[in-house]
């Protein structure tokens, strides 16, 4: 049997964790309004991935990514930052070293920086693509009911391309 302060306790956690993951939500958008909406559609590979700041219960990370080919937007140079959230109850983003990425970004507000990136619409915004060249799903739910998993890149990227026309 609990006690009332272990309830109190548990009570004040559920509070925090349901205000952190509120923060972490996000609309899922069509494939049409991602492409619309990204500034930098671009594939790559994930280079290195450094903590930056620690916010409450999630921390921004920062990760070095390696274009290797552009969908939309104008060529960066030869490395970006992308800028991410992880760490909340319910991550939004992770990236990891070695992996390659389908990735729509976006520029972080108040960041002038040519060669600094966010990704946009959190997770809905990352394809991660295994080595076989087949788009695989996220860790949030939403992401994985995407009707773009387990597609090829070469026909996402023709789908992709066909929405940069509409």
């Amino acid at each position: 049997m609990f006690s009332i302060v272990a309830k109190a306790q548990l009570a004040i956690l559920l509070l925090a964790m349901q205000a952190t993951t509120a923060r972490a939500e996000y609309v899922h958008l069509s494939l049409a309004e991602l492409v619309r909406q990204s500034k930098l559609i671009v594939i790559g590979e994930v280079i290195h991935v450094r903590p930056i700041t620690q916010r409450d219960m999630g921390f921004s990370f920062e990760a070095i990514f390696a274009p290797q080919e552009f969908i939309k937007g104008q060529k960066p140079k030869t490395q970006i930052k992308v800028l991410f959230q992880s760490g909340f109850v319910c991550d939004t983003v992770v990236l990891h070293a070695g992996h390659r990425y389908l990735l729509f970004l976006t520029k972080p507000h108040g960041v002038r920086s040519a060669d600094v990136w966010t990704v946009h619409n959190y997770s809905n915004g990352v394809a991660h693509i295994n080595q076989h060249e087949f788009v695989l799903g996220s860790i949030v739910p939403d992401h994985n009911r995407w009707p773009f998993i387990g597609m090829s890149l070469g026909d996402f990227r023709k789908e992709i391309e066909s929405r940069l026309k509409d």
